[in-house]
């Protein structure tokens, strides 16, 4: 005869075993001070040995607090967020908070099935870089369920109810315009991003005033729209630098626009960093192991991440009346794609 699977352990069971209350246990469990540390290691040494699950949704029902917390990004596979992703898993471990995870694609569809789901699990809250063109009822409708809502690196203009924690996109554009006018390039444009999101109209609207300052004249074909990835960013390049025998600028939305930038520059024949300079925006520590490297404006995604994850904790605590707005300074790293061109 098949046997049965036993029922799992209940901390009532660990208790009697021990000869300790159930409080006790309880507290010993969540790792609280309050019960000695002998006491705790051999409560939790116990849980071990018998393989004991905290019940979540029992916990949820004394609390109130589910302890889920879900995270939806464009694109799971892009090591930006995957930098961003483990920080926030990081910060939130030490809570015993479980993290749900959603790559969205830039779809609303998508980010509205996830954000269904994570009602149905009764989470506490929801860290969002929302698609192109997301509806505000959408994130309404989230805190009718109950979550907090924390945008990270973009946000919807209409919502001043949730926290914000990003870089400074105006900044950035600036530091990187700058940065190839002082290298020798005076023929500048803006490549990758797509309308509908903040990110794309805050860096459009600081590279135009960035133009402005430098006395460059605005033309719409300054910016180069399209998906923030290589092989796009690379068709979109293709024509560009068959029109120009005079050195260009690039200032790229990110690192994978810009790998798609090298390879676009090369294939034209041109030289990296001396016919054509390029600084990215939003880059991953492994843009500097690209040939040549990068050089780029950034905020580490790891920093964005742990702040994240720190904002909204404060926010479940309910020690953080109003809504938040954190803006992370930019740094200037240097790489070999935007050289001066008096050493080129």
């Amino acid at each position: 005869m098949k046997k049965l699977p036993r029922a799992r352990p209940t901390q009532k069971q660990i208790a009697e075993k021990l000869g300790l209350s159930a409080a006790t246990i309880s507290l010993a469990l969540r790792d609280n001070p309050v019960v000695a540390k002998a006491t705790r290691e051999l409560v939790q040494q116990a849980m071990r040995d018998t393989g004991y699950v905290r019940n979540l949704a029992a916990a949820s029902l004394r609390t109130g607090r589910s302890n889920i917390v879900g995270v939806s990004f464009p694109d799971i596979a892009h090591g930006y967020f995957g930098e961003m992703l483990i920080a926030i898993e990081r910060t939130f471990a030490a809570s015993g908070t479980v993290v749900l995870i959603n790559n969205h694609g830039e779809d609303v569809a998508s980010l509205e099935r996830f954000t269904g789901t994570l009602a149905t699990y009764g989470a506490d809250a929801l860290i969002v870089a929302p698609p192109p063109n997301t509806p505000l009822s959408l994130m309404e409708a989230v805190r009718k369920h109950g979550m907090q809502t924390l945008y990270f690196r973009r946000f919807l203009p209409d919502d001043n109810s949730a926290d914000y924690v990003g870089i400074d996109h105006t900044k950035a554009v600036d530091m990187a315009v700058d940065h190839l006018r002082d290298s020798g390039y005076e023929n500048l444009f803006l490549v990758g991003g797509e309308p509908g999101t903040s990110v794309s109209d805050e860096r459009v609207e600081g590279f135009r005033n960035a133009l402005k300052r430098a006395g460059i004249g605005w033309q719409d074909d300054r910016w180069l729209n399209c998906p923030a990835n290589g092989e796009d960013a690379r068709d979109a390049l293709k024509a560009l630098l068959q029109r120009f025998s005079t050195p260009v600028g690039l200032v790229c939305y990110n690192d994978l626009v810009g790998a798609g930038a090298i390879s676009a520059t090369r294939s034209a024949g041109l030289e990296v960093g001396r016919d054509v300079g390029i600084v990215a925006i939003s880059g991953t520590r492994g843009s500097v192991m690209t040939s040549p490297s990068l050089t780029m404006v950034a905020v580490e995604a790891a920093d964005i991440g742990e702040t994240a994850a720190n904002t909204l904790l404060e926010r479940l605590a309910d020690t953080a009346p109003e809504a938040k707005c954190i803006v992370l300074e930019p740094k200037l790293v240097i790489g070999e794609s935007c050289r001066s061109r008096q050493d080129a």
